[in-house]
């Protein structure tokens, strides 16, 4: 049956203008959706260069609070050396800035290691505890950085922020906290004043997402108390959203900058309600016009199927005409399509893209490249297009060694290059430049590549390097203050004997002797436990050595045979015949067993007499290259809930008196410069610390291992020496 053409052509009216409308709808939808991101790109990053300025300024408003930290611990240090005078010089100055109230400083008060508070230039104005207290807690358990948060309950002041800095004691332990009560005004004036209605508002934000202060200025802004969880940033980073409350059509451009060194949160709100009105007037038109386009399209169906029932079907209709084809030319290759990013999109990006060609020599012409590379570089495209003049502006001296990028691009899928650039106007960045090969052929490659900004990165990682090296000079300086006790009592009590010896006139030269023979000992043993611990501070010129694990363990026994026989301790030793040598330092591999011994003695005080033994047993194992060595006490044990943090650096289950909580982080400290570890835990009847070692590589044979036998530790408790089983 032949099918009238006025059908045909009603048919192919209904479907190509439906087709056409179709595309009109997602055009419009399109268009809408373009100028909603670029309304919230545009909004986003004015609040973003906004908070990222801020954030600068902030610790510039925190110097003088910092300068009066510094003088509360000048005060601390000169009450611990028993200066009065000058204790007394420094309170009155410290009063004296309290009471002027300048630069927004309202309280100065300090703490003792136990939150109480001793001093206060407002006194009643702080509870007399503040113990529980956050910025108090994290400095107690080792923060050191400044911190700042909010007030706690007080009879006055409650308005005001704190300000905190842990005070240190003159063996450098823990002594208190040193806080500053400062206006939040005082942080608002830091931060850029909104002029007018419709400007962004700037607020500062604890870490923890709490307000500590509003920004100046005419903004209608409401800032929250409490700042959303999506909004907080990655640490030293900063983030920026978009948020649109459904219930009004609001919308509030936010964004949020860690704080360099503090935990502290600078956020930027603009409410760019006007600016998403404006892309809706715009959607409002593009659907306008879609729905015009919708009414013809059905007024002309309408029109033709009146006609086609006036008419009639034609019996004549002549066949509709094929449409004609297109060849494609052979040998040009077939690219598949892809979707284009909108150029405003483009443009807003952090990185800098470009396609390019690498021949066959190494040569680069680029052929497509992104408008971020002037604002990541401050260069035209030209710059980047001419290879001479680019490579001009790197530093070769930081290009890592190799092939360059160019050139392993022929050979690889992938490649990615560091390097500091220099910069339009002289100001040298870090880039990362990472490319992709699409296309290989006979002429080369063709790639895509992104440049990215990597100095922040870079001046994070130095500084976190810097921080580590601090962090070691303290641990080292802590060591040297307490493996150095020992030798210099020994010292006085040696030349204290000697003095005593020589009161009995000639009969008593051979003993003074031997007493200036051990002060003279023990001096060359404090110098070579201050050299080599100060050479754990320059890892790059620390040289470990071969250590013999069974010298070191007689060594140690001969060392604290005396204390140990004092206490009356029972020493036994099980030391395998197969021991090889292990990669460390001979003298302080004997300071961690020292400090071993030392602490096991003190545990095993509260036991009776008989049942205070002392257990060193070391054992090689093949399968591992390591050697074991375990160190087991009778004095109980150590709670469970202590367990994880023996090895923290002050912390200690001694009285204050006793103990000073270095002891076991010198030893771990120690154990990991050798490559080692060092685990404490519970087992039946006491503790057991256990020392494993990585076997050192010798080039001549270890020497033959000598044959167990019973022997008693010189001068000191009775030893049974054994092999292992």
């Amino acid at each position: 049956m032949r099918v009238p053409l006025p059908y045909i052509v009603l048919v192919a009216v209904a479907a190509g203008g439906g087709a056409v409308v179709g595309a009109g709808w997602w055009l419009a939808a399109s268009v809408a959706a373009a100028e909603r991101e670029d309304q919230a790109a545009l909004a986003t990053g004015q609040v973003l260069r906004l908070a990222r300025q801020a954030r600068e300024a902030i610790p510039r408003a925190l110097d003088p609070a910092d300068r009066m930290l510094a003088q509360i611990q000048a005060r601390q240090l000169a009450i611990a050396r028993a200066d009065r005078r000058e204790a007394e010089t420094l309170e009155q100055a410290l009063l004296a800035g309290a009471r002027r109230g300048q630069d927004g400083i309202r309280l100065l008060a300090a703490t003792d290691a136990a939150g109480n508070l001793v001093w206060s230039s407002q006194p009643g104005a702080l509870p007399t505890w503040v113990g529980n207290q956050e910025f108090f807690m994290a400095h107690r358990y080792g923060r050191v950085a400044t911190a700042v948060g909010r007030m706690p309950n007080a009879t006055a002041g409650q308005g005001n922020l704190i300000v905190s800095r842990p005070l240190l004691g003159r063996e450098g332990g823990f002594a208190g906290v040193a806080l500053v009560a400062l206006e939040p005004s005082r942080i608002a004036q830091a931060l850029p004043a909104a002029n007018a209605i419709g400007e962004p508002m700037l607020a500062l934000y604890h870490a923890d997402g709490g307000l500590l202060a509003r920004g100046r200025g005419a903004g209608a802004i409401a800032m929250p108390t409490q700042l959303d969880p999506r909004l907080l940033p990655e640490t030293g980073g900063d983030r920026s959203d978009m948020l649109r409350d459904p219930r009004d059509d609001h919308a509030l451009a936010t964004a949020t900058a860690q704080v360099p060194g503090h935990d502290l949160v600078v956020a930027a709100t603009l409410d760019d309600t006007a600016g998403a009105a404006a892309a809706r007037r715009l959607a409002l038109v593009a659907f306008g016009m879609a729905g015009v386009l919708t009414a013809l399209w059905f007024a002309l169906t309408a029109w033709l199927g009146l006609r086609l029932r006036r008419q009639g079907a034609a019996d004549d209709a002549q066949p509709a005409e094929a449409p004609p084809t297109v060849a494609v030319p052979r040998g040009l290759p077939l690219r598949g399509r892809t979707a284009t990013m909108p150029p405003s999109l483009i443009a807003a990006m952090p990185t800098a893209s470009y396609a390019a060609l690498v021949g066959e020599d190494g040569s680069v012409r680029v052929t497509a490249l992104s408008p971020g590379l002037e604002r990541l570089t401050g260069y035209p495209p030209a710059v980047f297009q001419d290879q001479d003049r680019w490579q001009r502006c790197i530093d070769w001296t930081s290009y890592p060694p190799g092939q360059p990028l160019p050139e392993r691009l022929l050979q690889e899928p992938e490649a990615e290059v560091e390097y500091r650039l220099k910069r339009a106007d002289g100001r040298w960045i870090w880039l990362r430049e990472t490319c992709r090969v699409v296309a290989r052929d006979a002429e080369g490659v063709e790639v895509v590549g992104v440049l990215q900004d990597m100095t922040r990165e870079h001046d994070l990682a130095r500084q976190a390097e810097q921080a580590s090296r601090a962090a070691t000079q303290g641990i080292v300086a802590a060591g040297l203050a307490h493996d150095l006790k020992g030798p210099l009592q020994t010292i006085s009590f040696a030349a204290q004997n000697g003095l005593d010896a020589l009161a009995s006139g000639t009969a008593g030269t051979e003993e003074v002797r031997q007493r200036l023979l051990r002060v003279v000992s023990q001096s060359e043993r404090a110098s070579a436990i201050a050299r080599q611990l100060g050479d754990f501070t320059r890892l790059e010129n620390l040289k470990l050595e071969a250590v013999q694990v069974a010298g070191a363990v007689r060594a140690v026994m001969a060392e604290v045979s005396q204390p140990l026989q004092e206490a009356g301790i029972e020493v036994q030793l099980r030391l395998a015949d197969n021991l090889p040598p292990v990669r460390g330092l001979g003298l302080m591999v004997e300071q961690v067993l020292v400090n071993l011994c030392l602490n096991a003695r003190d545990a095993m005080a509260a036991q009776p007499e008989g049942q205070r033994v002392l257990r060193l047993g070391a054992i090689f194992r093949a399968d591992t290259d390591q050697v074991e060595l375990t160190v087991t006490d009778s004095g109980g044990g150590v709670p469970p809930a202590l367990l994880e943090r023996v090895f923290e650096m002050h912390f200690t289950t001694k009285e204050r008196s006793k103990g000073s909580g270095l002891g076991l982080t010198l030893c771990r400290f120690i154990m990991t410069r050798f490559g080692g570890t060092i685990t404490l835990r519970n087992v039946p009847g006491g503790a057991e610390a256990r020392l494993v070692f990585r076997r050192a590589q010798v080039l001549a044979p270890p020497p033959v291992p000598q044959q167990p036998a019973a022997a008693a530790v010189p001068g000191g408790a009775p030893v049974r020496a054994s092999a292992a089983g």
